[in-house]
């Protein structure tokens, strides 16, 4: 049987100019990069898969001397439709031109309306300022980018604040992030990580919002983000509405060349791309089979599971708990059922 392909990330290097507190793949600590002619391997390879999006990321991706090229190689000779994943504070000018040339879409990380409380998450000196910059330039080139802003301890009463200044700056959305407890953030999940009780907050905040998109612009929530079963009624479109995506319509590639479900269900691996075909690691990978026919603890008696969220993030419960059988903790019918 085979299954629709819709989004593949791919990190192109664990190298990074900034050490964020979050960071699943520990950017900078011990810097590693697919070889070029892997990457352009993998390319030709997801050509014919056919996925929807294919996100580069990192680390940070435009610290390779080659991204230009491998960009260029992605878009021009396999016609695939990239999407940038950057911390933003490299989008000089000229790169945002190369970008608009080949209109690239691009996702650039934002964790706070001002410097104080962005550079507490991001770490590596004015990241702030470098990044609003890198936001102008595209925008100046003719890319209104995403942002992306993961909620945090840190920022959960500027969330509001971030999409004003977002909707100012012309971004064309922001989606907001569920933190998640992999990489640094593990050592870093008591100084991050928000509670259950909190995600209401944000779900009402972001409910408002969409109710003032002169104000706020287009605000949205992750597919890991904890939903109530009557999500549609308080009009909040989250970007997977089958709950979680991995290895049911999505998966990442590790600079290692290590294919996994998500990048939040680090340390299971599906397959290595240096032994195996993508395409096989897709349909046959015993990792992908166990998790496609997984099910969760508690759940399937749900009326909400099967229409909604099919018990939640699995890189959250698996990260958590060590069973990725296991339902989100952070569900929200058990809020409001209290």
């Amino acid at each position: 049987m085979d299954h629709m392909l819709v989004g593949v990330g791919v990190e192109i290097t664990t190298d990074c100019n900034l050490r964020c507190l979050h960071c699943f793949a520990r950017g900078g600590e011990s810097p590693s990069s697919l070889p070029h002619d892997d990457v352009l391997d993998l390319f030709d390879q997801l050509s014919a898969m056919k996925p929807f999006t294919v996100e580069i990321s990192g680390g940070e991706p435009l610290l390779r001397k080659d991204f230009s090229d491998l960009i260029s190689y992605a878009v021009s000779e396999r016609n695939l439709p990239i999407i940038v994943s950057t911390n933003g504070t490299l989008i000089s000018k000229i790169v945002a031109e190369f970008l608009s040339k080949l209109q690239v879409e691009t996702a650039v990380s934002l964790d706070g309306s001002r410097p104080e409380i962005h550079d507490s998450i991001r770490k590596g000196g004015a990241a702030f300022s470098r990044t609003i910059r890198g936001i102008k330039n595209l925008v100046q080139a003719g890319i209104r980018p995403s942002v992306r802003t993961l909620v945090t301890k840190h920022n959960l009463q500027d969330l509001d604040n971030i999409a004003v200044l977002c909707r100012e700056l012309g971004v064309r959305d922001v989606l907001y992030m569920r933190f998640a407890p992999v990489g640094r953030g593990e050592d870093n999940a008591k100084l991050l990580e928000i509670t259950r009780e909190d995600y209401r907050q944000v779900f009402d905040l972001v409910s408002s919002m969409r109710n003032d998109p002169d104000k706020f612009g287009v605000v949205e929530l992750d597919c890991a983000t904890p939903f109530p079963g009557t999500y549609r009624e308080i009009n909040i479109p989250l970007i997977n509405l089958k709950g979680c995506p991995a290895c049911h319509t999505s998966f990442n590639v590790r600079a290692t060349g290590e294919v996994e479900p998500c990048p939040a269900l680090r340390g299971m691996i599906a397959g290595d791309t240096k032994n195996n075909t993508l395409d096989d690691i897709w349909q046959k990978g015993r990792i992908f089979k166990m998790l496609r026919k997984t099910k969760i603890d508690g759940c399937t008696d749900c009326k909400y599971f099967l229409r909604n969220c099919y018990g939640g993030c699995r890189g959250h419960a698996f990260q958590t708990t060590g069973d990725v059988r296991r339902k989100d903790d952070v569900c929200w019918y058990k809020i409001n059922a209290k």
